[in-house]
């Protein structure tokens, strides 16, 4: 996903504390951080010009949460998200999800397991960029509903899709 996103010049950094995320990342051309995102000398470490959001994207439901609420006074409540619970439709996370914090990205299902099952299986992370030959239909109807929108982007402006959102690009949108 940060990948993607740099290649259409948007600025991204990863903060990790495993050591073998980080070397992949970095092998990779990304920015990176070596650091456990909940501690508290975090915010005045890293160099965050030019980003503007703060995505938890972690196995562990408690920590994205967590990580998402530490980040929260940075970037803006409303800027901060974090993958879904993993266990969707279970008591527990009906429960947890109400005091969970961040905005819950991409759709309801899309947790990590999910995410993880569909790289796993094939599924690549590619923007494409709509006009009124190719539009949203289009591509739809080639991919099918498996397709799993995460961005929609206009110019310099990133839209995060949300679980709770209707994606709804148009000509001239880059969708990721």
């Amino acid at each position: 996903i940060a990948a993607t996103l740099q290649e259409l010049e948007i600025r991204v950094c990863l903060v990790d504390r495993n050591p073998q995320n980080i070397r992949r990342a970095r092998m990779a051309g990304l920015t990176t951080y070596y650091a456990d995102i909940l501690s508290e000398s975090i915010h005045e470490d890293l160099d965050l010009g030019g980003i503007g959001r703060f995505l938890s994207l972690l196995p562990n439901d408690e920590v994205n949460s967590l990580a998402a609420e530490h980040c929260g006074e940075l970037f803006g409540r409303d800027q901060v998200y974090r993958l879904p619970a993993s266990t969707v439709g279970s008591a527990r996370v009906s429960m947890a999800s109400s005091v969970m914090y961040g905005r819950e990205l991409f759709a309801p299902t899309a947790n990590y397991e999910e995410i993880r099952r569909r790289l796993d299986s094939g599924a690549v992370v590619k923007a494409t960029t709509l006009s009124s030959e190719f539009t949203w239909s289009d591509f739809w109807e080639r991919h099918g509903p498996d397709v799993l929108p995460l961005f929609q982007i206009q110019g310099r402006q990133v839209s995060i899709v949300t679980a709770t959102a209707t994606v709804r690009p148009v000509p001239g949108q880059t969708v990721i």
